[in-house]
């Protein structure tokens, strides 16, 4: 007769399984809202109000 596999043999790669694909979702979501924000800061500092107070800055502390 043919033994009948049982659930809780396996279900601990199963578990193993789930938590590696939910760590790599939630860690691939991490970076790419990091990506996001580099993007955004990158267009902020290119802005000429925030050049224009970079340089007020770099003046005042010379002083």
């Amino acid at each position: 007769m043919r033994e009948k596999l049982v659930w809780s043999e396996y279900h601990s790669f199963v578990f193993l399984g789930f938590a590696a694909g939910l760590f790599g979702f939630c860690y691939c979501a991490g970076v790419m809202d990091a990506y996001e924000l580099l993007i955004k800061n990158e267009q902020y500092s290119s802005s000429l109000s925030f050049q224009i107070k970079r340089k007020i800055k770099d003046r005042m502390q010379r002083l």
